[in-house]
C-alpha cells in the first residue's frame, strides 16, 4: 500500500503545528474582521486607526480561545510516535502564550460606564464588563496576597469594582483558563487513541474526517462546559459567601477526564514503539 498513513515520526510533528497555525491565523482574521465590521462607524482619520485599534485587542480576544485552537491542532493527526512530544510542545507554547498575554495585560477589566458596581442582579451584564479574555490575573493575585487577601471574606449583595472579593474571584477565574491546553489536549488524544485501537476504517480518508468530526465536537462541547460552570461557580462564590475556591471545582472531572486521555494515549504510543498492533 502506497498510500500514506501519517507514520512518519517528523510529518506527524509538523502537521500538528501546521494545524494550529492555520487555525491561529484564521481565528486572528475572524477577530479582526468582527471588531472591523461590529459596527463601529469608520473615524475621521480614515481606516487605519480602526485597524490598529484591532489588531490591538487581538491578544485578548485570543486568550479565551488558545486552549481551543490547541485542542483541534491535536485532533485531526493519527497517535503515531513523536505525536505526544508534539502535543506537549504546544501545551507549552499556548499556556506560555497565554501567560505573557495575561502579565502584559491591563491590572483589571475596564468597567462600562453605568458598571459602578458588581451586584446580584447585575451579575449576567457584568459577566460580557469582565470578560474573562482581558484584565491581569496573576499581578492580581500577587498584589492581593501582598496584602494578606485583605477583605476577601467580606459579603456583600454589590460590590465597587476595586473590592478585594470580586477581584480575586475574577483573577483565579482567569488565571485557572491557562489549564485548559493540558486537559483539552488530554481528552482529544484520548479520543483519538480510542479510535485508532477500537475502530477500524475501510479508507483513510474515512478515518480523517471521523477524527476531525470528534475534535470538533469534544474540544468546543468541553471548553463550553467547563467555562459554563465557571462562570456560574464565579457568581457563586461572589455572592452566597461560598469560598473563592469553588471557582476551581469545575476543573476536577475535567482534569480526570484529562489524565485518563493522557494515559489511554501514553499506552498506545508504547504498544506502537513495541511493535504490536493496537487494534483488537
Amino acid at each position: 500500500m502506497t498510500e500514506s498513513t501519517g507514520t512518519n515520526r517528523s510529518g506527524e510533528g509538523w502537521s500538528v503545528w501546521h494545524h494550529f497555525a492555520v487555525l491561529a491565523v484564521l481565528g486572528m482574521g475572524l477577530l479582526i474582521a468582527v471588531h472591523l465590521f461590529s459596527g463601529q462607524e469608520p473615524p475621521d482619520d480614515g481606516f487605519w486607526p480602526l485597524l490598529r485599534d484591532a489588531l490591538r485587542a487581538v491578544p485578548a480576544s485570543l486568550y479565551p480561545i488558545l486552549p481551543v485552537l490547541a485542542g483541534l491542532a491535536v485532533g485531526p493527526p493519527r497517535p503515531r510516535r513523536g505525536i505526544m512530544r508534539s502535543a506537549v510542545a504546544l501545551i507549552l507554547v499556548t499556556t506560555g502564550i497565554m501567560l505573557v498575554t495575561d502579565l502584559t495585560a491591563p491590572a483589571a477589566p475596564t468597567p462600562g460606564p453605568q458598571e459602578a458596581a458588581i451586584g446580584e442582579t447585575t451579575e449576567i451584564i457584568s459577566r460580557r464588563v469582565h470578560n474573562f479574555g482581558e484584565g491581569n490575573s496573576i499581578q492580581t493575585l500577587i498584589s492581593e496576597w501582598r496584602t494578606g487577601f485583605e477583605g476577601v471574606n467580606e459579603l456583600r449583595r454589590a460590590y465597587p469594582r476595586d473590592h478585594p472579593r470580586p477581584r480575586v474571584a475574577f483573577a483565579l477565574a482567569r488565571a485557572s483558563l491557562m489549564a485548559l491546553p493540558a486537559i483539552l489536549v488530554g481528552i482529544v488524544l484520548g479520543m483519538s487513541a480510542w479510535l485508532e485501537e477500537r475502530v477500524s476504517f475501510s479508507r483513510l480518508s474515512d478515518e480523517r474526517v471521523a477524527r476531525l468530526v470528534v475534535a470538533w465536537l469534544v474540544v468546543p462541547l468541553s471548553y463550553w462546559g467547563v467555562t459554563t460552570w465557571v462562570y456560574d461557580a464565579h457568581a457563586a462564590s461572589v455572592f452566597t459567601g461560598e469560598p473563592l475556591l469553588l471557582i476551581l471545582v469545575p476543573f476536577v472531572p475535567f482534569l480526570l477526564m484529562a489524565a485518563i486521555g493522557w494515559r489511554t494515549a501514553s499506552r498506545a504510543m508504547r504498544r506502537m514503539s513495541s511493535g504490536a498492533s493496537t487494534r483488537p
